[in-house]
Order: C-alpha cells, then sequence, then structure tokens
C-alpha cells in the first residue's frame, strides 16, 4: 500500500488574526489582590484599604495613565476615580484626612503626582507576572468614557479603597494597540 504524502504546514496566512501571538493578550496574569495590598501597604500605610468588587468601569470624573509595552503599544491602563486617587494619594502623602474632602473637586498637583508614583509602583507587579510582556506607564490624563473602548469588556482587577468607595481598576487590552 502506498503510503499518504506527507501534509504541508499551514502556511502562515491561512491562520486567523486571533492564533497571530503578537495579537494575544499582552498581560495575560494581573496582580493578586494580595500583591496590591502589600503594595500598598508599603506605599500608603493603613490608613486607606483596598478592596476587591466587580462591576462597571467608572463614569464619574477619572484619570488614566496607558500601560506601553517596549514597542509603544497600549496593552492596558490604570484608571482611578478621583475620590481613589484622593484617598491613595492624600494616605501616601500623608495629608490630614479632613483635607481630603477639599481635594474631591480638583485633585492638586501633589496629589497627580502621588497617583503617578503608585502607578509606577504597580508596573513591576505585572512585569514579574508569568506571560506578561514589560510595560511602562505613561502620564496621567482625565479619562473620557469614550477613551479605549475595547476597556468595557477588557480582563480586569478592580478595586474599591475605604474612605470613599472610589474606583480604581487595572485594565489588561485585549492585544497591543
Amino acid at each position: 500500500a502506498a503510503s499518504a504524502p506527507p501534509m504541508e504546514p499551514a502556511q502562515p496566512e491561512e491562520e486567523p488574526e486571533s492564533a497571530d501571538p503578537e495579537k494575544k493578550c499582552p498581560l495575560p496574569s494581573l496582580p493578586s489582590l494580595e500583591s496590591l495590598q502589600e503594595t500598598g501597604e508599603m506605599l500608603f500605610g493603613d490608613e486607606v484599604t483596598l478592596d476587591a468588587t466587580d462591576g462597571k468601569l467608572p463614569t464619574k470624573k477619572a484619570y488614566l495613565a496607558e500601560l506601553i509595552d517596549d514597542q509603544d503599544q497600549i496593552v492596558g491602563v490604570v484608571l482611578s476615580e478621583i475620590s481613589a486617587m484622593v484617598a491613595l494619594g492624600g494616605a501616601m502623602l500623608m495629608i490630614p484626612k479632613d483635607a481630603w474632602k477639599e481635594l474631591l473637586v480638583a485633585p492638586s498637583d501633589d496629589i497627580l503626582d502621588a497617583m503617578s508614583e503608585i502607578v509606577n509602583n504597580i508596573t513591576p507587579l505585572l512585569n514579574t507576572a508569568p506571560g506578561n510582556v514589560h510595560v511602562r506607564s505613561m502620564p496621567l490624563k482625565e479619562y473620557d468614557t469614550s477613551m479605549h473602548p475595547w476597556m468595557a469588556d477588557a480582563s480586569r482587577i478592580m478595586f474599591k479603597e475605604s474612605e470613599f468607595n472610589g474606583v480604581f481598576a487595572i485594565i489588561a487590552a485585549p492585544e497591543p494597540l
């Protein structure tokens, strides 16, 4: 009996786009609640605690920092409602709690700088997680709900801080953007 001819490997152009290894989720491993709580304790002590939550992304005034890979593609974002920024940044800067409410209307440059530092301290958690690409954070900017429409259905880990119940989230892009 004659043997069948060897099968030829599939040509790359025949593979669906999702099979392209460059198009996979660049951040498959998001930090655990425990690792973020440890980082939080290091940055702002026990003034504010983070508790896991789920639900919809913020629709209130918020800021985000895009996370980019070594090819400068957006691979995720850190999103924070102003109330979470004020609580986390205020605790980090040791601003008395009675002054935090004034900052809810318009966060000071100090609060924005503190939030940037918090984001910078989260990136090592992402960079050391198995399977993740190397990331660095971009400067904070005001969030608009029309930004990055992919965020609504993306993999994420969300928290509420204990002082104002402000939402803080780390969101992975479904593929490099």
